[in-house]
């Protein structure tokens, strides 16, 4: 089993992780004109549950919850945001782990950051 397959399962089993469905289907329905399901539901639960920042990196994704006046932050802003607050010691070693375990892409300008 790949290693990001591995990290899906054990945050799906994870106690600590609360699923909540959409109550808003039209919502959803409008969003999903742009965007994927998993980006329509986020910033509709975003905008039901009133919440004060959805974690988000798709470019489009951001700029329609910036509609819903939604404050983002995508995952190398919680990377930053764990090294300021000592809770990791670097970011590299996870930009390289998403880059070259779970295959995501980080553009060179937001990896230099890192």
């Amino acid at each position: 089993m790949p290693r990001s397959s591995r990290g899906a399962k054990a945050i799906r089993n994870a106690s600590w992780i609360e699923t909540q469905a959409v109550s808003n289907r039209d919502l959803v329905r409008a969003l999903r004109q742009d965007l994927d399901g998993g980006e329509a539901e986020a910033i509709a639960l975003a905008v039901e549950s009133d919440s004060p920042l959805l974690i988000m990196d798709e470019q489009h994704g951001r700029a329609r919850a910036d509609h819903f006046e939604i404050p983002c932050i995508g995952v190398i802003g919680v990377f930053i945001e764990a090294k300021d607050n000592g809770h990791i010691q670097a970011v590299r070693p996870h930009l390289d782990a998403l880059r070259e375990e779970a295959g995501f892409h980080i553009g060179d300008p937001l990896y230099i950051i890192g």
